[in-house]
C-alpha cells in the first residue's frame, strides 16, 4: 500500500501527520517537520518545499522527474518556475530533514532522472478527522538508522521566502523616510 492508495487528507476538519522513518513528523497542512524524539526541533518549510515533499512521499519508490514536479506542484497553481527552483526545494527538504534528526538519504537522487523516497524508508500516515485518528502503515520494512554529517539549517534559513520579505522591509522604510523628509523640507521652503 502506498500513499497514493490512501490519498491525502484535504477535506474540512481533516488533518494529516506523516511519520517518516520513525524519526520525523511531517504535517503538510502546516508545512512543518519536527523530530519525533525532540518535538522542540521543529522547522517550517516554504509551502513549495512542503508540496514537493508531499509529492515525493505520495510516490514512494517511484522516481519523480522535474517534469512531474512542474506539473504536480506548480502547474496546478498556474505558476511557471525554473528547474533550479526544484533543485533548491529538494536541497531545502534535505537540510530540514537532517536538522530535525532524520537521515539525509530519505530523498535519493537518481542522476538525470529525478528523486525518490526509497521503499526501505518507513512511511506511515495518520489522518485525523473530528478528533479521531487513524494510522495506516505504508511500508512495513524498517531501515537501519544512518548517521550523517551535514550542515544544520535554522528555521529562518529553511524558509527563504521569510528572509526575502524581511530584507525588503528595510529599503522600503528608508525610501518612505526619505520621501517624508523631502515633503517636509518642501513645505517649509515654500
Amino acid at each position: 500500500m502506498n500513499l497514493n492508495e490512501i490519498g491525502f487528507a484535504g477535506g474540512y476538519g481533516m488533518s494529516e501527520v506523516i511519520l517518516v522513518n520513525h524519526q520525523v513528523k511531517f504535517e503538510p497542512n502546516r508545512n512543518t517537520l519536527s523530530s519525533m524524539s525532540l518535538p522542540e526541533r521543529k522547522i517550517t518549510l516554504p509551502s513549495s518545499s512542503s508540496r514537493c515533499l508531499k509529492v515525493l512521499l505520495s510516490k514512494q519508490g517511484d522516481v519523480v522527474t522535474i517534469k512531474q514536479f512542474h506539473k504536480l506542484v506548480w502547474e496546478k497553481n498556474k505558476t511557471i518556475v525554473s528547474d533550479n527552483t526544484i533543485y533548491q526545494n529538494i536541497s531545502i527538504i534535505r537540510k530540514a530533514l537532517t536538522a530535525v534528526g532524520a537521515d539525509k538519504n530519505i530523498v535519493e537522487t537518481h542522476t538525470r532522472r529525478g528523486w525518490c523516497v526509497p521503499e526501505s524508508v518507513h512511511v506511515s500516515i495518520e489522518i485525523k478527522q473530528g478528533g479521531l485518528a487513524q494510522i495506516n502503515d505504508v511500508v512495513e520494512e524498517n531501515s537501519e538508522p544512518r548517521t550523517l554529517n551535514s550542515d544544520v539549517v535554522t528555521q529562518d534559513a529553511a524558509n527563504p521566502d521569510d528572509v526575502k520579505h524581511k530584507s525588503m522591509l528595510y529599503p522600503l522604510c528608508f525610501l518612505w523616510a526619505v520621501l517624508i523628509l523631502v515633503l517636509v523640507l518642501y513645505v517649509y521652503v515654500l
